[in-house]
């Protein structure tokens, strides 16, 4: 299996080609989204998410290459939020009135 780096557009591109094997269809080779991230973290390659993924097999001549597209990771800044101060609201102690209480005051 071969494989080519490269970054463009701010993109990350990477073609993986498999030599084709005519005469012995028991040697079957097949390269998918995840053994490529693994090449990448075994490059330590950082990268996004995948944008555009194939699957690459040697059984047919049309799949025997392909380019995976991946967007390139941007270094994030962890920005805290501000806090906002508020004030505590202290709970005021009163008497509990009944209702009938409340009635026989107003009168």
């Amino acid at each position: 299996m071969k494989f080519e780096i490269e970054e463009r557009e701010g993109k990350l591109f990477v073609t993986v080609s498999v030599p084709r094997n005519v005469k012995d269809w028991t040697d079957r080779e097949k390269v998918n989204l995840n053994d490529i991230t693994q090449i990448l973290k075994e490059n330590n390659i950082k990268h996004g998410k995948c944008l555009q993924s194939v699957k690459v097999t040697n059984r047919t001549p049309e799949r025997s290459s392909g380019v995976f597209i991946f967007e390139l990771s941007q270094p994030k800044l962890k920005v805290k939020p501000k806090r906002k101060r508020t004030s505590r609201t202290r709970k005021t102690t009163s008497p509990i009135i009944k209702k009938a209480e409340k009635k026989l005051d107003i009168e």
